[in-house]
């Protein structure tokens, strides 16, 4: 069930239906992407297995020091695209929000206008009364 069938019976536009639709897939997209932060565990385990392989060796720690940088690096790079994979469902959310807010902007401007049209006849009937 989509959660805008939870809703009242109130109508609601395909755009609000469709905005709806885009802030659950952003909740479960941040979901998806939540798995992103444990890959660090499994990048520290393999480093601190190639440093105890090492020092078995008698390897100098110093030597894997660009080699891990380059390693947390490309970790800090993949966790940021992976969590940028969640910025298409924010962009829809914001661009289809301002869309539906445009034609709320649009109908309020529309219904002030006929108020304002309706306000001038009733006083032009008035003051044509008067006369």
């Amino acid at each position: 069930m989509k959660i805008n069938e939870i809703f009242t019976k109130e109508a609601l536009s395909p755009d609000e239906d469709k905005l709806i639709d885009l802030q659950s897939a952003l909740t479960r997209a941040r979901s998806i992407t939540k798995g992103g932060k444990y890959l660090g565990s499994d990048v520290i385990d393999i480093m601190v297995k190639i440093q105890g392989l090492a020092e078995e060796l008698g390897i100098d720690e110093s030597e894997f020091n660009y080699a891990e940088n380059q390693v947390r690096e490309a970790q800090n790079s993949l966790e940021s695209a992976i969590y940028g994979l969640e910025e298409p469902f924010a962009d829809a959310i914001s661009s289809l929000q301002n869309k539906i807010d445009d034609e709320e902007m649009d109908r309020q401007d529309a219904e002030w206008e006929r108020e304002r049209q309706e306000d001038q006849r009733d006083r032009e009937q008035q003051q044509s009364d008067l006369e």
